[in-house]
């Protein structure tokens, strides 16, 4: 294994050293950290709609003047309950003492309903008011908007690190090639080693940048309160990103690496690598889908 760890630590050096190599990881660092503000920044106020049944408008916008509400009448809660099944409500309040809603209520309405109501059935009644009852009429979509989102930008992350990579890698062997330094590398290690470093080193460095996208990403989110509305589970799910990211690294970086070593040009690379590429665009597609 001292040939192959020689070769990483060669392919790991050398890049590391390059401009190119740390002022991508700065700007990549910048841009998803922007990104993570980005919400916040254009971040207008909500809108809800709301239907009502038998209840009267409560004044929301007076407790909450950054957020526009719509109020809807229906005649009847079976009429109420499927606008809310078809996305066409947030919420629906029913006798002026139930809430229809699919999936739990998102908490900054579920607050206001609860608070604004009671304070208004106090000042007309003048007594204690149990609160208001929350009624799903639907599966549990909280976190179903989050999940795509996250899992949209994270398939996409996957797709350009790995062409990114790959491609790194069938330049490399390309280079080495046509430069006629592989025979004297050959000279001193075996051809496994040569390419499994090649590989090992190119990776490290992908993996570098992923982690680093993960860390500065979460990092901003956290300050940003865009962390708020992320699903449970985050921990794993970043866990099982970086492993999706070696099993795809080292399975691509391989076949690149083999068809690289059917040319001799840098033009050519492109050319080989179509069929390869096709692939993750093809599983990147079906999953956005």
């Amino acid at each position: 294994m001292n040939g192959l760890w020689l070769v990483a630590r060669r392919e790991i050096s050398t890049q590391v050293r390059t401009r190119a190599f740390v002022i991508g990881l700065l700007v990549t660092a910048l841009l998803v950290a922007a990104v993570s503000f980005l919400p916040r920044i254009m971040n207008q106020g909500d809108t809800y709609t709301i239907g009502l049944v038998n209840s009267q408008q409560l004044p929301l916008h007076a407790a909450a003047p950054e957020i526009e509400f719509e109020w809807r009448k229906f005649a009847d809660e079976a009429a109420a309950r499927q606008a809310v099944l078809d996305g066409d409500l947030d919420a629906a309040l029913v006798d002026d003492r139930r809430v229809l809603t699919d999936g739990e209520i998102q908490t900054e309405l579920g607050v206001l309903l609860q608070s604004v109501s009671r304070e208004f059935k106090l000042g007309a009644a003048g007594v204690a008011i149990p609160p208001l009852e929350m009624q799903s009429v639907g599966a549990d979509t909280r976190y179903e908007a989050a999940r795509q989102g996250i899992a949209t930008v994270l398939v996409l992350l996957l797709f350009m690190l790995l062409m990114g990579q790959i491609v790194m890698v069938a330049m490399g062997v390309v280079e080495e090639k046509g430069s006629r330094i592989v025979e004297i590398l050959l000279a001193s290690v075996r051809p496994w080693q040569l390419l499994g470093g090649k590989i090992l080193g190119l990776g490290v460095l992908g993996l570098i940048n992923l982690v680093t996208i993960l860390v500065i990403g979460l990092a901003a989110s956290s300050v940003s309160g865009l962390a708020a509305d992320f699903p449970p589970g985050m921990v794993g799910l970043v866990v099982a990103v970086v492993v999706w990211f070696v099993l795809g690294y080292a399975f691509f970086a391989t076949l690149s690496a083999a068809f690289a070593s059917l040319v001799s040009r840098q033009e050519e690379v492109n050319t080989v690598l179509t069929p390869l590429a096709a692939a993750p665009r093809t599983v990147f597609a079906i999953r956005s889908r």
